[in-house]
């Protein structure tokens, strides 16, 4: 891992970062519904926040659906594939069914089939895919200031902002956290505890988001107030149902992010160190007990360490 702090002003994603990105999105060769059931079309592009057309429309043409109608193996998800666009008989039921459309569903069948006419690498990879990444990238250099980032935590972050929009107090803690670890890294004026509370409250956050399951629903989580932690009520957009795939990936995301000498960098991580122990972040509606087991551990860690000096 590339562990430099830079300006991100003059950082871009990196060919790990969009192999990253292509792990956790999927790379779908054709137009289909992506967890939240928005039409979605290569890797991870959306094009409406609502069902797939041409999904719907060649599963109801058995004869169609059985040449072009395709499943995605990781996932399982159905998904028109791009050769449905060499086929005349797709294009004939497409071009009917956009001239019956009016408004905006005329334009998403459109788009639909435009995306599927594209060239995978010119026209997609080299031009609406690269659109969508940079776009992200633009937002996080905007979200991220004057704060400096590794090339992974940017990498991390762009994937983040692909999937999710993280709202104002997610960008609060994570610029604490970075810039309290790069000064203890680097000058060692920043204090150990503060990096290690803003650490704390980053891994709750950026879990709340793979757990909220009701509208509304406010997460119980750590925030930072000096050199210490305390409880905070936060409320994050829900998804409809627990997603234990989007649960991996927020846990992986944050422990990109924290770096190698908070995370346990594991296929699945779960746990970050804090003074020297590994502490479990539950996830779900659980993060109340998880933040009392954490702070009685982190308080008799500090107790101990404080103890041994004094001798």
């Amino acid at each position: 891992m590339n562990w430099k702090y830079e300006a991100p002003h003059g950082l871009a994603l990196s060919d790990e970062g969009i192999e990253l990105l292509k792990n956790y999105e999927g790379e779908v060769r054709g137009v289909y519904n992506d967890s939240s059931g928005y039409a979605t079309f290569g890797i991870g592009s959306l094009i409406r926040k609502r069902n797939s057309i041409l999904l719907a429309v060649l599963k109801s043409h058995k004869d169609l659906a059985k040449s072009h109608l395709k499943t995605y193996k990781p996932t399982g998800a159905p998904y028109v594939d791009m050769t449905a666009s060499q086929d005349g008989e797709v294009e004939h039921v497409v071009k009917d069914l956009a001239n019956k459309a009016s408004g905006d569903e005329r334009k998403q069948i459109e788009e639909e089939w435009r995306l599927l006419c594209m060239d995978w690498d010119s026209d997609y990879m080299d031009g609406r895919f690269n659109s969508d990444v940079e776009a992200k990238s633009a937002v996080v250099r905007k979200k991220l200031g004057q704060t400096k980032v590794t090339q992974d935590q940017f990498d991390t972050l762009v994937s983040m902002s692909y999937n999710v929009a993280p709202e104002a107090g997610f960008w609060v803690v994570l610029k604490k956290f970075v810039e309290s670890d790069r000064k203890q890294l680097e000058s060692k004026s920043g204090t150990l505890a503060q990096v290690e509370a803003c650490a704390a409250a980053f891994m709750v956050k950026i879990l709340a988001y793979a757990h909220a399951t009701v509208a509304g629903d406010a997460i119980v989580g750590w925030k930072v107030v000096g050199d210490e932690i305390t409880k905070e009520s936060m409320r994050v957009a829900p998804y409809k149902s627990y997603n234990r795939v989007l649960s991996i990936r927020r846990q992986q995301e944050g422990a990109r992010i924290l770096g190698p000498r908070f995370s346990d960098c594991n296929p699945v991580c779960t746990s970050i160190r804090i003074a020297r122990a590994s502490y479990f972040i539950a996830g779900e509606n659980n993060a109340t007990k998880a933040f009392d087991q954490a702070r009685k551990k982190l308080d008799l860690a500090r107790a101990a360490a404080t103890a041994k000096a004094a001798r």
